[in-house]
């Protein structure tokens, strides 16, 4: 199995020409799995640190030149994070697929919402329940 995780946001902007474009900030990784069926494993590794600065204030007093240092507060922290990735194949052995598994196929080939995807997953599952 080939996977290649991939997580990307927006940081910002920037301005050329007159035209305002995003900064995207990605994390991802690439890499090619050996797995039982049902066996899960963890991609993990993505980290980011971010460094946080907030500024916190008295109204009207911390406005003050001068001497609004003395009820201002600025704190300045560090957030680190780690995006893990949980994959459990299963390997399909009972002849061709149900329509419900070849939409869940397109929708990977198409780059759909992973949300949109899992719901079709879910309502097979629900289906095969009430047989």
């Amino acid at each position: 199995m080939h996977v290649k995780p991939e997580q990307s946001a927006r940081t910002g902007t920037f301005t050329i020409e007159n035209s305002e474009t995003p900064v995207i900030e990605t994390r991802r990784t690439d890499t090619t799995l050996r797995v039982k069926d049902g066996q899960t494993i963890i991609i993990g590794g993505l980290r980011k640190s971010e460094p946080s600065v907030v500024e916190s204030k008295i109204p009207i007093l911390g406005d003050i030149p001068l001497i609004g240092v003395l009820f201002r507060k600025i704190d300045t922290d560090l957030i680190e994070s780690e995006l893990g990735v949980f994959i459990t194949p299963h390997i399909y052995t009972d002849g061709e697929l149900p329509t419900e598994e070849l939409k869940l196929i397109e929708k990977g080939k198409e780059k759909k919402s992973l949300y949109e995807a899992s719901d079709l997953l879910r309502l097979q599952s629900k289906d095969k329940k009430n047989r």
